[in-house]
């Protein structure tokens, strides 16, 4: 993103909130401030604002800001106390949906916080909508759905066999975080209803839930149909997309966004997935891909695989049409959106 803003002729300064200082320039130009919070005897639900607000100040004295992209509800906070004082628009994005309970400092911030900024803008529309939804606030012109972009060049590049995937195939490629909501125990039961078929699936991600999940594969009998390898980078990652027939991964939960989702089109991979959040938003049911809906969707996930697996043809007409719509997403196209809702707010402002 600060890539796409410095090219389209835009200063951008990134703050972070990080363990050490660090002050540099990125290859693209962007300046970054990384500073780790000075109060930390004050709470924290005070603290990182006020810090950050401060360091807000430092960078406007050196060169106005113009308006302040806040991700994250820490930020948004900052960047409010920043505003009070300076009159600087502020655009706040929580990169997920509202995760807090009432009651809870928190939903109380993040409720005061979308009421107060100048423009909100969710991952998604579905993400936006939620947001909307579960804080109860009216749809007055300030809210936004922005899709983030993709480095076309992701999947360029040398490629390393993962250990232990053997030569079976097609390969069915599972990449996420080992968490009970992506839904991997949900696309192992559907994996067990076409146990008829070949096939062999790798399993890529780690999380806290990866015990868990394990146990089910075993319990199911998939241990020597499955590869687990942990987190894969680099060299690995691309082979596995580069390898892979197609990408099944459902969530049951609102995704706000996923970006793995859109790598594996742009790697031409058939995607399939749950309809859950955002997900049908960049997963075309029926071109790029299958989405199983909520009821019976292990069911329908192994139907949509089943498919899949049979059909060469299918799953290489969808394959193109899937790299096809996720080379319409960029981080260029998204910059332009973001700039164009901060401009917005800076005139409003005025």
């Amino acid at each position: 993103m600060a890539a796409a803003w410095r090219a389209q002729g835009h200063d951008v300064t990134i703050l972070n909130m990080a363990q050490r200082k660090l002050d540099d320039v990125l290859d693209n130009g962007a300046v970054v401030r990384q500073r780790r919070y000075r109060l930390r005897p004050i709470p924290v639900k005070w603290a990182k604002a006020l810090d950050f607000s401060w360091q807000l100040g430092v960078i406007h004295r050196r060169k106005a800001i113009d308006c302040v992209l806040a991700m994250g509800l820490e930020s948004g906070a900052a960047a409010h106390r920043f505003r009070k004082r300076t009159g600087v628009p502020f655009v706040l994005n929580p990169r997920s949906g509202m995760k807090y309970k009432p009651g809870n400092w928190k939903h109380d911030r993040a409720l005061m916080l979308t009421r107060e900024c100048d423009g909100f803008i969710g991952l998604s529309q579905s993400a936006m909508q939620d947001w909307l939804n579960t804080t109860g606030l009216p749809d007055d012109g300030r809210f936004h759905g922005i899709h983030n972009g993709i480095d076309h060049s992701v999947h360029e590049g040398g490629i390393e066999p993962v250990p232990g995937v053997p030569d079976t195939r097609p390969l069915i490629l599972c990449m996420g975080g080992l968490r009970k909501v992506k839904g991997q125990i949900q696309v192992l039961d559907a994996l067990k209803q076409i146990e008829d078929l070949q096939w062999h699936a790798l399993f890529a991600g780690d999380g806290k839930h990866a015990r868990r999940i394990r146990d089910h594969c075993s319990k199911l009998g998939l241990d020597g149909r499955t590869t687990w390898p942990g987190t894969i980078t680099g060299a690995k990652w691309r082979w596995a997309f580069r390898e892979s027939a197609l990408y099944c991964l459902t969530p049951i939960y609102p995704e706000a966004f996923g970006n793995t989702f859109l790598e594996a089109q742009l790697a031409g991979l058939p995607v399939v997935t749950s309809n859950f959040g955002a997900l049908p938003e960049f997963v075309l049911d029926g071109k790029t891909g299958f989405i199983a809906p909520e009821a019976e969707m292990v069911e329908h996930t192994a139907s949509a695989l089943r498919k899949l697996l049979t059909d060469e043809a299918l799953r290489e007409r969808m394959g193109a049409a899937a790299r096809e719509h996720a080379g319409t997403y960029s981080w260029d196209k998204s910059a332009r959106e973001y700039a164009d809702v901060m401009e917005k707010c800076k005139t409003a402002r005025a």
